[in-house]
């Protein structure tokens, strides 16, 4: 299994072959690099992708983070130790606060930037992280994450994956979301951007990703309908295609 030593912090990888740009995919609250799966075969063969998990997140080791913005020196630092100079950076949710707070600090890195049901802000709701705190998961608010089309497979796989999982996991992510900020700073973003999210999206809705595609000046923005939050495990085919029509434009230019 691919891992990576940073800050004797053990990364654990998974990594399809293909063409430049490379894209590196960043997972959101509580998830691991499992988020990207589908993406990661479609895009097989046709460019090199990346999919790591996060400290104290799916393989790797450590703990869970304490802010976005520790977590974008984390991804600096992990893909200093890769061969290509510049890439693609995808980040979905708190993955999506991560690219975003990595293009206002590493733009000089970056060919491109794909937000995934994501915002400049992240605010968590008060009760979800008094649950949390409390050593309980908020099992009830797993619906709220997915639109109305999603196959009951897909809802009963996350379900049963969040089970396995630690709160105090969750609540690290989530107190870091919840202290994420950019809304004034996004403007500042110049590389191209492709931002993806979905119509029924309860988490970050549609006017935050339409605030994204505003203020980020090279921007574009694909609303998938019938998906909800997790919009890369209910609607794949559609957002495999909205990422390698991107990526085909990003090689062009």
């Amino acid at each position: 299994m691919p891992y990576l030593m940073h800050n004797d912090l053990k990364i654990y990888y998974q990594e399809t072959t293909g063409r430049e740009p490379l894209i590196i995919f960043v997972h959101g609250a509580g998830g691991s690099g499992r988020r990207w799966s589908a993406q990661l075969e479609a895009i097989k063969g046709l460019y090199r992708a990346v999919a790591l998990d996060l400290p104290g997140h799916g393989q790797s080791g450590g703990r869970p983070l304490a802010s976005i913005t520790e977590y974008a020196e984390l991804v600096a630092g992990f893909v200093d130790t890769l061969p290509s100079r510049k890439f693609v950076l995808a980040g979905h949710s708190m993955g999506g606060a991560i690219a975003l707070e990595f293009a206002l600090r590493h733009a000089e890195k970056l060919q491109g930037l794909i937000l995934v049901g994501t915002g400049a802000r992240l605010r968590v709701n008060p009760q979800v992280l008094d649950t949390l705190a409390g050593g309980e998961l908020p099992l009830h608010n797993i619906n709220n994450l997915f639109g109305s089309a999603v196959p009951e497979s897909v809802l009963q796989s996350f379900r049963r994956e969040m089970e396995g999982l630690p709160s105090a996991l969750y609540l690290a992510d989530y107190l870091a979301c919840d202290s994420f900020d950019r809304m004034s700073d996004i403007q500042k973003i110049k590389v191209p951007t492709l931002i993806i999210v979905g119509d029924e999206d309860k988490m970050t809705p549609v006017k935050y990703a339409h605030y994204l595609n505003n203020q980020i000046a090279n921007s574009r923005l694909k609303i998938i309908y019938g998906a909800g939050h997790m919009t890369m495990l209910e609607k794949p085919g559609e957002v495999n295609k909205a990422i390698i029509d991107f990526l085909n434009m990003i090689r062009a230019n």
